[in-house]
């Protein structure tokens, strides 16, 4: 809360590399009331189990520390029997007689009978996992955006693993419960990586990130850290973090559990998601519409039947303030679409849940207080 409350505005918090959406949520709850709700649902113990905050609660952590509540633990081999529950997990790596700790968040929800929440994250965990140690490590130095540094360790040959969810909330039906239960989720996420000191440490930056956006990130991380947890007094962590950034410092489109936030109006990510919430307009009140639902993902028929010159148009009238709207070219919005096809991040738009949000946001020109405070009604 203290870093969100020594910046003077949203553009001051977001030039200090803070997101903005979380800087708005550490606002919303700066007062002793609102922390002291926060406290109270991160303690629920139908949230977070008594062993678990009995272990948190101790004057000194050590690296087996987890194995005393063996029976909350998930092998990778058992992952079909655990709970799809959305919320915040650790994995625990043993590995060259070192403990590494990763923090992750598993915030996917759905309505058929796919993985989610737990399982889902997961699974997708130990599909990169298993794939060998030196394909991760290839995938990884090539960039490819479902090899993370955590994969990379825990994939060692000698390595061995466990996974443990650590704060657990139920999937409610309903978007507007479901966008609130998700953002609680990745506050937790932030709040355990604080907690358990799960960044990676090194300094060389370049080194455990693959972009320069990715490395301007990881310096806003180190410096939150470095700056707050000292302070709190909780035990030193004898693990080796396997986080490279902490969630409060990351602006994102599209995560892998497919939750759109959208976080800063000027960067190119979120032109991006004007322009396919503008899209999606324009295929709807197409004639013939140009898309069609079947089994939970919207089909479309062509791009061909585009006009780039009227999609920019509706993508400059629905920026929200602050974007600059003539970036939203006709090539903009071509390239964009076009990518649907070829990019698994900008496919996930046809999926139900995510043509459903972006046909609700941005209908008019929203400022982005609006946008994200919206989650709260």
């Amino acid at each position: 809360m203290e870093i969100a409350l020594a910046c003077r505005d949203a553009e001051d918090a977001s030039e200090h590399g803070l997101n903005m959406s979380q800087w708005m949520f550490r606002i919303a709850n700066a007062l002793p009331r609102e922390r002291e709700r926060l406290v109270r649902l991160y303690t629920d113990p139908r949230v977070c189990p008594l062993p678990i905050q009995y272990l948190l609660g101790k004057e000194v952590w050590s690296k087996r520390m987890f194995s005393r509540i063996h029976d909350l633990l998930v092998a990778p081999e058992r992952l079909d029997s655990v709970h799809q529950h959305l919320g915040v997990y650790l994995m625990l790596v043993h590995w060259n007689h070192l403990a590494y700790l990763y923090t992750g968040s598993a915030t996917k929800s759905s309505n058929d009978n796919l993985p989610k929440g737990f399982r889902c994250r997961l699974l997708t965990h130990e599909l990169t996992i298993r794939q060998g140690s030196e394909q991760v490590r290839v995938g990884w130095q090539d960039g490819s955006s479902s090899c993370l540094f955590a994969h990379v360790i825990a994939s060692m040959p000698t390595a061995e693993r466990v996974y443990l969810p650590l704060l657990s909330f139920h999937d409610m039906p309903g978007a507007n419960i479901r966008r609130k239960t998700q953002f609680i989720v990745i506050q937790g996420e932030d709040m355990a990586t604080f907690l358990l000191d799960t960044l990676r440490k090194e300094e060389e930056t370049q080194k455990v990130t693959r972009t320069s956006q990715g490395s301007k990130f990881r310096k806003s991380s180190l410096l939150f850290m470095q700056a707050s947890r000292p302070e709190t007094g909780l035990p030193e962590s004898p693990f080796r973090g396997l986080n490279i950034v902490l969630p409060m410092s990351q602006k994102v489109l599209l995560s892998k559990e497919g939750e759109m936030r959208l976080t800063d109006v000027k960067s190119v990510a979120n032109q991006e998601i004007v322009v396919l919430a503008a899209g999606v307009a324009y295929c709807e009140a197409h004639e013939p519409a140009l898309v069609r639902l079947e089994n939970g993902r919207y089909k479309l028929a062509s791009h061909q039947a585009f006009d780039w010159h009227v999609l920019s148009h509706l993508a400059v009238e629905r920026a929200p303030e602050g974007m600059q709207s003539a970036n939203l070219t006709p090539a903009l919005c071509k390239r964009v679409w076009s990518s649907t096809n070829s990019s698994w991040r900008l496919s996930r738009v046809y999926e139900q849940s995510n043509w459903d949000f972006l046909r609700g946001v941005l209908t008019h020109r929203y400022t982005i207080s609006k946008l994200i405070y919206s989650i709260f009604d």
